[in-house]
Parts: C-alpha cells; sequence; structure tokens
C-alpha cells in the first residue's frame, strides 16, 4: 500500500494520500488527532502543526520536515487464496457508512472481486440525493444458477451490502412510513448469466465446500439436538416447580380452610370501620404490596360496612392468605361493593340523573370482610362480588363505630315535600298539554304555547320553581 505525504505550502497544511483505504486503527488513529478527509483532493489532511507533523511521520514511518513529497511503498502481500467454503462465511467487519455512495462502491468492488475472483460482478451506482442506490449484479461464475455454490455467494453479497447500509430512521407501519437509509439496492444475477468452464482447481473446491458443508449441517443437527434436549431438560424442571409449586399451595388453602371461623353478620350484627386506608391499586397477591404503597402515601381514606368477618386461629393460616389475596376462596364470595345512605338516592338511577354538582355531594361508603386474628382486626377485603380479594384496606389508623352519621342533603319532611310538589308539576303539565292538544308537538313547535299555559297554571297554584344545591 503507497502512503504519501506532502507539505501544502499555500495553505499551511499536511496531506496525507492513500493507494487505498486505510486500516480502520490508522483512520482511528488520525481522526483522534485532527485529521480530517478530503473529498474534493481524496486525501487526508490537517493544519500543519509540530503534533499533526509527528502524526504524519508515524503513519509514514519516515521523518518530514521540508516541502518535498515522499513515498513510502509497502510491498503488496501476495493475496491468500482461500477456499470457497471459507469465502462464503459472512464475519461482520467495521466499514465507513457516512462517506460518499461511490466510495462505498468502489469498496464493496474491491471486496467481492478480491473475495470471489472467479466470479464476475458489477457493481453499480444511481438514484438521486436522496434515494441513492447501490445494487450488485454476478454476471458469471463457474457455478450453475439454483446450486449451493452460487446461493452462498450471494447471501455473502447481501450481507456485505448490509453492512455498508444504515438506517437514519425506522419504517413505521401505523404511517406507511418506509424508512430512511443511506442508500438503497439489492443483489441479483445477470439476466444473461453465464456459466463459465469448471478447471480443475474450481471442482476440487466445490467438492472441499460440499465435504464443509455436509461437517456443517451435522454439526447444526447436533447443535440443535443438544438445545431441544437442554429445553426439555429446562422444561422437566419447571414442570416439576410448578407441581411443587401447586402441591404446597394446595397445602396452604387446606391450611387457611382448616384455621378460620367465618361468621355471616346480619343488619344488627354490622359495623363500620372508619378511616380504613385503601391503596390505589387492585388484584395484587401480597399484603406487603399494599402496605408498602400506602406507607407511599399513594392510598385514600375508606368508610366500610363489615357484612362478614373471617377469624384465623393460627398465625401460619394468616401469612398463607395474606401471601394468596389473588385465589378464589368461597368466603369472600358475593361480598363489597359500594353502597350510600343518602336519602335522594333510591337505586342508581337517581344517582345517574344527577348533575355533576349534585353527584359531588353524595357519599360513598363500602362493604367488606373483616380479617381477624386473636381477637383483632387486621385487614379488610372489598371483593366487590368477586371470590378474591380484588381490593384491601388497612386498619392501623382505623376506628369501629356501629353505625356512621351521614348529614343528608334532605330533612325527610323536606324530601316529602318535594315528592308531594313533583307530583302536583307532573299533573300541571299533562293538564296543560290536554288543554292545547299539543301531545306530539308541546316539546317543539308549541313549547311557547306549552310555556305560556303552564307559568299561569302555576301562578294559579301560587307555586314558585327554584333550584337550591347543598355541596356539603
Amino acid at each position: 500500500m503507497t502512503v504519501a505525504l506532502r507539505i501544502n505550502e499555500e495553505l499551511n497544511g499536511i496531506e496525507l494520500y492513500f493507494e487505498s483505504k486505510p486500516e480502520q486503527e490508522v483512520l482511528t488513529h488520525l481522526k483522534s488527532n485532527g485529521f480530517r478527509y478530503s473529498g474534493f483532493k481524496k486525501c487526508w489532511w490537517s493544519k500543519r502543526t509540530e503534533k499533526s507533523m509527528q502524526v504524519a511521520n508515524s503513519v509514514t514511518k519516515h521523518k518530514i520536515t521540508s516541502s518535498k513529497t515522499i513515498t513510502k511503498i509497502k510491498k503488496k502481500s501476495k493475496l491468500e487464496k482461500i477456499d470457497l467454503w471459507d469465502a462464503t462465511q459472512w464475519h461482520e467487519f467495521e466499514v465507513n457508512q457516512e462517506q460518499e455512495v461511490k466510495e462505498m462502491a468502489k469498496e464493496i468492488r474491491k471486496h467481492v472481486r478480491q473475495r470471489f475472483p472467479q466470479c464476475k460482478f458489477s457493481v453499480t451506482t444511481g438514484g438521486s440525493y436522496l434515494h441513492s442506490t447501490i445494487n450488485i449484479t454476478i454476471k458469471s461464475s463457474p457455478y450453475e444458477k439454483g446450486s449451493v455454490y452460487l446461493t452462498a455467494i450471494y447471501d455473502y453479497c447481501n450481507s456485505l451490502l448490509n453492512n455498508y447500509r444504515h438506517c437514519y430512521s425506522p419504517a413505521d407501519p401505523y404511517t406507511d412510513y418506509a424508512g430512511s437509509y443511506n442508500f438503497y439496492g439489492h443483489v441479483s444475477l445477470d439476466w444473461e448469466y453465464k456459466e463459465t468452464e469448471q478447471t480443475e482447481e474450481i471442482k476440487e473446491d466445490m467438492t472441499l465446500f460440499d465435504s464443509k458443508l455436509e461437517e456443517f449441517e451435522e454439526a447444526e443437527k447436533a447443535r440443535k439436538e443438544k438445545e431441544l434436549q437442554e429445553y426439555l431438560k429446562e422444561q422437566e424442571i419447571k414442570n416439576a416447580e410448578y407441581k411443587r409449586q401447586q402441591q404446597e399451595e394446595k397445602k396452604q388453602i387446606e391450611n387457611i380452610y382448616s384455621s378460620i371461623v367465618v361468621k355471616q353478620l346480619n343488619e344488627e350484627q354490622q359495623y363500620f370501620v372508619i378511616d380504613s386506608q385503601f391503596a390505589n391499586l387492585n388484584k395484587n397477591c401480597t399484603l406487603n404490596q399494599y402496605k408498602n404503597e400506602v406507607i407511599k402515601g399513594d392510598f385514600t381514606i375508606e368508610n366500610v360496612k363489615i357484612t362478614k368477618e373471617v377469624h384465623f386461629n393460627t398465625e401460619e393460616a394468616l401469612n398463607n392468605f395474606s401471601n394468596m389475596l389473588l385465589n378464589e376462596f368461597d368466603f369472600l364470595a358475593e361480598t363489597g361493593g359500594s353502597f350510600t345512605e343518602d336519602n335522594r338516592i333510591n337505586s342508581m338511577i337517581d344517582y345517574y340523573n344527577m348533575d355533576d354538582l349534585e353527584k359531588r355531594t353524595v357519599q360513598w361508603n363500602l362493604y367488606g370482610v373483616g380479617v381477624y386474628y386473636n381477637g383483632e382486626l387486621q385487614f379488610i377485603v372489598d371483593a366487590q362480588g368477586y371470590s378474591y380479594a380484588r381490593y384491601v384496606g388497612l386498619v392501623d389508623n382505623a376506628k369501629i363505630e356501629k353505625s356512621i352519621s351521614h348529614k343528608h342533603a334532605l330533612k325527610e319532611g323536606e324530601l316529602d315535600e318535594l315528592k308531594y310538589q313533583a307530583d302536583m308539576l307532573e299533573d300541571i303539565s299533562t293538564s296543560v298539554i290536554e288543554e292545547l292538544n299539543i301531545f306530539e308537538t308541546w316539546k317543539n313547535e308549541d313549547w311557547n304555547k306549552y310555556k305560556s299555559l303552564f307559568k299561569e297554571k302555576l301562578k294559579m297554584k301560587s307555586l314558585k320553581l327554584k333550584k337550591k344545591l347543598s355541596n356539603k
């Protein structure tokens, strides 16, 4: 390889001219010391300083201080011929993906011709600035179309092309965006592909290829068989562990059922747990997960009406249950849920008919199951009608009350009076519609007639419409 060092007196620069692309180690050395590549002059250059001269001298292995051009010629080592099998085995190597497309095509052309001297290639460039292409065409070789030899060369060329290709922006299937690359292109056989004569050397190389391919396939078969046996062994271990866990879980469940007393509370026995802490998550397997969230401060305060109690008589059984909250337990079935004692709501229809301001005045409570050990409440489960602990409330700062006082938005007498007035308004509205005979049109074109007569009848009844909301 020829390396020429030239001093540019006019620009006070140093220029290095290489016959072919330098090794990566040399490129890294030049870049790290301030040298840059000039596509115009096809050289590596830097401003002339004492340091840059030292770097240039180290590359050329020659000391120069004047403006003379020194050329150091390294003898070209004779290319060591490799057999077809080894030549087609791809090993990724570092390339400059940022250089111009024509420079990459030049490197690719040189590489394939040295790699496969028995083949004839055409490496061409084309396209536009934003859509450059590099195409490799196999024009002739001693190998038949569709043969394993030609297929191996074809695959190697594909890998080589992809090694130079760089994706600036990946494709997005949601927007039909095809992606952006430094170049596009493909490998193909020429439509006039010619099969050249097979020399004795080529035939021997093909026989060696067949032998190595057979060895490779046998090794691959052995590798896959080994991987299969390892996978089956791993699955066997996993299955054994799963069975062990299932048996252990079964024992724990049996332990839970044999160590509890379940009490269904009637209306008189039910009570409230005030200010229970419910973490803002659900369907977690262990009690500690809920405790950690509460410690973080991520929880809400709820009042819970206890409708059922589950008393554990061993700490082991309580711990088992606390770590199996997502398991199905029949003593949790059809428990939990929300309710309100607001006398404005007799069904959820009443709630849905409220406006947003009224809805915010409704106080909701929960139904739950109290979990006890040694007569002390440990935590609360709100199963929301399921058979597992969907929500869990902590009770460290809670207190137990027989009932809770709820400030109703309306007193009982006020509610009865409003119901009476609502019935009267309905009767007046019906009489207006009948009197005007506007059964089908009172809501649209006859609305003004309806409204006018409706107001007159309200005055006759001494009724006034008003709306008063409480946000307490």
